[in-house]
């Protein structure tokens, strides 16, 4: 493992132990969560995933660089993250139990 990636994967593992700790044990969503809808969850985000490696490895071939576009993904997963972020919220922490309507 490069020397540069234990310090992403440190924040990475924080960011999502607060989050399973403070949603998912204190706030009790444990009690409310649906194994069929956490199972189905993953692939919506997997599908723009896949589209977004097409397109990406298009533009890269054409730019003949990575960058630009591994930093407009960057920021697009973190405003999704974001916004997925805020419909839990709205939701009340039931993510899990309740469809999402857009």
């Amino acid at each position: 493992m490069p020397p540069g990636m234990i310090w992403p994967l440190v924040a990475l593992f924080i960011s999502h132990g607060v989050s399973f700790v403070e949603n998912y044990l204190v706030h009790g969503e444990y009690r409310t969560a649906s194994l069929d809808k956490l199972m189905l969850r993953p692939y919506a985000r997997m599908m723009i995933l896949h589209v977004a490696i097409i397109v990406g490895g298009a533009f890269v071939m054409c730019l003949g660089s990575p960058v630009p576009l591994l930093a407009i993904l960057v920021v697009l997963k973190l405003c999704l993250d974001l916004v997925f972020h805020h419909i839990a919220q709205r939701l009340g922490g039931k993510w899990a139990t309740q469809e999402i309507e857009t």
